[in-house]
């Protein structure tokens, strides 16, 4: 009987001693849960990253602009900006998260991994590594089921919901996953997995869900390339042994603290934060009166 891991050291240990690859369990809970097979598991996860794939071509070569007018092609600009900051796959990998996430603000089709207010994450990081890494489709499939066996644990023990934990519920799970899916692809091993995770959620703990006019357009979207950015920067600490110090249950059991202590109008209320400046809430009352003019018409 396969059972869902209430903790990451319980994940590691049991992995350790039974000498399984850190996917195999969650490979084994899914068919049990589902009650299907290795290859239309397999299929699924293809499936569901083609879908990734396809939002992050999407978004760089479609139109992006929503009907409020907040997102407008930044995926399309950071691919094509002829300066570039740090190195062209850093870039690229701002501009797929960007591109994949404004995808779902023009209500296109994503993967929400693990929520549709994260969905440019997970697309912008697996797109690059493999890109970059020449990782090939069976190893993503091990990741992608990596990356879930660490949101399971999160959701049980935390939250990845904007509306219960605030962004870093949402956008801070996502790059935990990311991040540990970029250690597992590249050999790291299990500690050095979590503990990439553990650097994750350390950088996005207390990160408030305040979405512009209620929508899930500001500032989700340059937050979904940020926690990219941190995936990958966390990736790269776990790789090179640096420690995280506190381990990763207890960064999952602070995240669930903060959740619980945050105000109710940083959970995705539209009540504080950036929402509330006098800018969002000109464009909170224009993107209404937009609305009532549309119901209006029909």
């Amino acid at each position: 009987m396969s059972m869902l891991f209430n903790s990451f050291k319980e994940w590691e240990l049991t992995c350790s001693e039974a000498n399984l690859p850190l996917y195999q369990p969650v490979l084994d809970y899914e068919i049990e849960q589902k009650n299907t097979t290795v290859p239309e598991i397999r299929i699924g996860l293809l499936r569901a990253y083609q879908v990734m794939k396809d939002a992050v071509q999407t978004g760089l070569t479609q139109d992006m602009t929503s009907r409020s007018g907040m997102v407008n092609n930044s995926g399309k600009k950071v691919f094509n900006s002829p300066i570039v900051v740090l190195s062209p796959e850093f870039k690229l990998l701002v501009a797929r998260a960007l591109a994949a996430k404004e995808v779902n603000s023009c209500m296109g089709r994503i993967v929400a991994a693990p929520t549709a207010g994260a969905s440019g994450i997970m697309p912008g990081v697996l797109v690059t590594l493999q890109e970059v890494h020449g990782v090939d489709d069976e190893k993503i499939v091990e990741c992608l089921l990596v990356a879930a066996g660490i949101a399971l644990i999160i959701e049980q023990n935390a939250s990845l919901s904007g509306a219960v934990g605030g962004c870093q519920a949402e956008t801070g799970s996502a790059a935990a996953m990311g991040s540990g899916a970029i250690v597992y692809a590249l050999g790291g091993s299990p500690k050095q997995v979590f503990t990439a995770v553990a650097i994750t959620i350390q950088c996005m703990l207390g990160l408030v869900c305040d979405p512009v006019a209620g929508l899930v357009e500001v500032p989700c979207i340059v937050r979904n390339a940020s926690a990219a950015a941190i995936a990958y920067s966390s990736a790269q600490m776990a790789l090179a042994l640096v420690d995280a110090v506190i381990p990763v249950d207890e960064c999952v059991e602070a995240m669930g603290e903060i959740g619980q202590s945050m105000e109710t109008r940083y959970k995705e209320t539209a009540l504080g934060g950036l929402a509330a400046t006098t800018t969002g809430q000109a464009i909170a009352q224009r993107v209404l009166i937009s609305d009532i003019d549309i119901i209006e018409e029909e």
